[in-house]
């Protein structure tokens, strides 16, 4: 299973709960069917709450939407501080070379960023070897590498993008992504995630962010040095209720249109990167 905004739950080993996995024991304990159920009685509440009960699903519908969501934007209090305003979910970096390569790869974030969760693990890197467009690294062979990360919203660009309705939102994303130089297998990945974890919305604006803004908050140094490719869609669904929100800056829609356009730089060693990014709703509100 792939996490998005991935929360960490640690779970303890308690002898009590050994048996059980974390939403069955929900699921199995929460509510007790009474015994004179049959007599058209309703059920009986056994308020019974784990210690885990706040970090289960009733928390965080990472099943339906892509994170812990509130209104309008993601609920920043379940997520790690300092995180900048913003969510940045699962960005997937794809690594081109010839066979063999050796890379290193460290991300610099300013102080109001900071890395969520990672895979492969993110030890004051990632390092492996290029073999046939696949990574082979010492925790085994994998076909990118995605990282979540809390990203600092004043670094990126809120003037350039476009609204649409819902849809039409991921073919609009593929359209970028196709103009904007991914390939097939990576834009085949990006629908079979994010076609199934947009929230719900009236319709959506999408403001994106390349490396020119993304490198204020998430720089990328590799060696040996890549071509960039990179594709953060920052996403603002609209709602009619947003209608009494337009003085916060972070609701308003895009001021000029986006053109999408490829890197035209070439290299021998090339990073593709794409990603999806929601506002932290509390922070957003208090600007």
């Amino acid at each position: 299973m792939k996490p998005l905004f991935s929360t960490i739950i640690l779970i303890l080993s308690i002898k009590a709960y050994a048996q059980d996995c974390i939403h069955c024991m929900y699921y199995r304990n929460y509510i007790t069917p009474s015994p004179y159920q049959i007599t058209n009685f309703s059920p009986v509440a056994n308020y019974y709450l784990p210690w885990w009960y706040n970090y289960s699903m009733p928390h965080y519908s990472n099943y339906n939407y892509p994170g812990s969501w509130q209104n309008y934007g993601l609920n920043g209090n379940h997520y790690a501080h300092n995180h900048g305003g913003g969510m940045a979910g699962k960005p997937n970096l794809y690594i081109y070379g010839k066979n063999g390569t050796k890379f290193s790869i460290q991300l610099e974030f300013n102080e109001k960023s900071n890395l969520l969760a990672a895979v492969p693990a993110y030890e004051n890197g990632w390092t492996g070897t290029v073999m046939n467009n696949s990574i082979l690294s010492n925790s085994g062979s994998y076909e990118y590498i995605y990282y979540d990360y809390g990203v600092d919203i004043t670094g990126l660009q809120w003037k350039k993008g476009y609204c649409v309705e819902e849809k039409k939102l991921m073919d609009s994303l593929n359209k970028d992504l196709i103009s904007s130089g991914f390939n097939r297998k990576e834009i085949d990945d990006f629908n079979e995630y994010w076609s199934f974890k947009m929230p719900s919305a009236d319709n959506y604006c999408v403001f994106p962010q390349t490396d020119n803004e993304l490198k204020r908050v998430a720089k990328i140094i590799s060696t040996p040095k890549a071509t960039l490719n990179r594709l953060i869609f920052f996403i603002v669904p609209q709602n009619k209720e947003q209608d009494k929100m337009k003085h916060i800056k972070y609701f308003k829609k895009p001021e000029k249109k986006w053109s999408s356009q490829a890197n035209q730089e070439k290299s021998d060693f090339v990073i593709n990167e794409w990603g999806i990014a929601f506002l932290d709703e509390s922070h957003a509100f208090n600007q």
